[in-house]
């Protein structure tokens, strides 16, 4: 039972930003082959470069 001046007050749960959600900088990026386009610059769905 709760006494009249008191107040049930659920403890709020501390919101912190995750230590694992900073961004990933890649300095040098990557340059991946495009897929859709062969060796020689001709995209598979077309045949045309």
């Amino acid at each position: 039972m709760v006494a009249e001046n008191e107040v049930e007050v659920e403890a709020a749960p501390e919101v912190t930003a995750p230590v694992m959600a900073a961004p990933i900088v890649i300095e040098e990026p990557i340059e991946l082959p495009d897929p859709q386009i062969d060796e020689h610059g001709r995209s598979y769905a077309t045949g045309k470069r």
